[in-house]
């Protein structure tokens, strides 16, 4: 998990420094300066790339019910990729989305067996504010 004071543009800095695979960044959260009737075409050019969702799994949104401002909650996958970071850079402009200061939430993919130095590694980092074992396994059926 990042520090909340590391913005994107920092956790993708992260992310291209480090030769293992980011499979999801998750629990960003962006506002718009648009109109509350405009969160469903936000939603739908943010859900369009496709980086943005994974199965049934899409970037999400709502009207803040105490501010009237429209709030994303991205889901973002494949974003060891330099175009994909740069694209969503882009589009958040485009839509006129500015970053909320809050943690961010990566799922790394280290090498089997190499978890815990991998932690040790991750946790000497500036960015990061804790990192820790997921217990994600994959079961053969």
């Amino acid at each position: 998990m990042t520090k909340a004071e590391n913005n994107m543009n920092e956790v993708f800095e992260f992310v291209n420094s480090q030769d293992n695979s980011v499979e999801s960044i998750l629990s960003a959260v962006y506002e718009s300066s648009q109109s509350g009737d405009s969160l469903g075409l936000i939603l739908k050019h943010i859900n369009q790339k496709t980086y943005t969702h994974r199965d049934n799994l899409l970037t999400t949104g709502q009207l803040n019910s105490l501010s009237g401002q429209i709030q994303i909650f991205p889901k973002l996958y494949q974003m060891n990729e330099i175009a994909n970071q740069q694209d969503w850079v882009e589009l958040m402009q485009n839509l006129r989305c500015f970053e909320v200061a809050r943690q961010k939430l990566l799922l790394i993919q280290v090498p089997k067996g190499s978890e815990r130095e991998w932690i040790k590694v991750y946790q000497r980092h500036a960015i990061v504010e804790s990192a820790e074992l997921n217990y994600i396994s994959e079961v053969n059926r």
